[in-house]
């Protein structure tokens, strides 16, 4: 599992944002109440299961999610940011 902000640039343990889980068994969590600044920074997390790689990106409107699900059909994850 390799979460990073959305332009590619740091790793999520090198923004300075609280993560609560970053683990493929548990996923991804950062709550935007336990930054200092009162919000998580926008990730994409990167998945290899079987060979393949998957991608969900916590910006995700209900469009891009029904993309991804169409894309690859019961293996969308959700990252919620709360």
């Amino acid at each position: 599992m390799q979460v990073r902000t959305i332009d590619g640039k740091t790793t999520a343990s090198k923004t300075g944002d609280v993560i609560r889980k970053m683990r493929p068994e548990y996923g991804f969590m950062c709550y935007n109440r336990d930054q200092r600044d009162g919000k998580c920074k926008n990730y994409e997390v990167r998945y290899k299961c079987e060979g393949k790689l998957f991608y969900c990106i916590t910006m995700a409107d209900l469009l891009s999610l029904q993309l991804l699900e169409s894309l690859y059909p019961n293996t969308l994850c959700l990252l919620i940011s709360i």
